[in-house]
């Protein structure tokens, strides 16, 4: 398998995540939007995310939503999302959906995931997710999940080229 490394800033309220993905950019994106891919590498590696639990719409205005669940506690962590902006294969923008309102303006964050062509048959990932609390850990939090998800992803794409 091949390992590569990411490249993480985080600082304040925002992560910046860099990894590069030994296949295209039209497949990587398939990755990030159709739902039986989506469940099988996004989250730690502590957790699955079941499939019937994923709704992807890739269309502004559409959901971008899953379930992960703890495998050994069964703690379900959702994630609801609206698309904001979508440019197949290269940008996925979602605002995550405040629990309480239900309202993507009053997000609590933002997803910014970018790919980039990075030589033959490889693509540059680029994760900027923001603004997290502060004076809390979320940033490093989410950016150590999205570490694991990326080697997820690497080992999916390896399974399935």
């Amino acid at each position: 398998m091949t390992s590569h490394t990411t490249e993480r800033d985080v600082g304040g309220d925002h992560l910046h995540l860099v990894h590069v993905l030994d296949a295209t950019r039209p497949r990587v994106f398939r990755h990030l939007v159709e739902p039986d891919l989506v469940a099988r590498w996004v989250g730690p590696h502590s957790a699955r995310v079941p499939v019937e639990q994923v709704v992807l719409e890739p269309f502004p205005g559409g959901r971008w939503e899953f379930v992960a669940v703890d495998v050994a506690t069964s703690t379900a962590y959702p994630v609801s999302a609206r698309v904001a902006e979508i440019d197949p294969p290269r940008l996925l923008v979602c605002h995550e959906l405040d629990a309480d309102t239900d309202d993507p303006v009053q997000s609590a964050l933002n997803l910014r995931i970018e790919l980039f062509e990075d030589g033959d048959a490889r693509t540059r990932i680029e994760v900027r997710q923001g603004p997290f609390l502060s004076g809390t850990t979320m940033a490093e939090d989410s950016a150590e999940v999205w570490v694991q998800s990326l080697e997820k992803l690497d080992a999916l794409l390896e399974q399935t080229a």
